[in-house]
């Protein structure tokens, strides 16, 4: 089930294109690049989910998530 970004979170935050997500299966945390991402990033601790960031926090259309694979 996809999860999005916790603006109030106390361990994911999210500046520009970058966020810092905790992964859903092995609860450790790793950062994803908008920019350096496109199709998204795997865990890579676990490889069991995948986060996206599309555009910035402060854009309109901005959004972040991470799913399960």
């Amino acid at each position: 089930m996809r999860r999005d970004f916790n603006p109030n979170g106390a361990d994911e935050d999210w500046i520009g294109n970058n966020a810092a997500f905790r992964c859903d299966a092995c609860e450790r945390v790793y950062v994803v690049s908008g920019h350096l991402h496109k199709s998204g990033r795997p865990c890579p601790f676990c490889k069991k989910t995948v986060a996206h960031v599309e555009k910035s926090r402060g854009d309109d259309n901005g959004r972040a998530w991470i799913e399960p694979i």
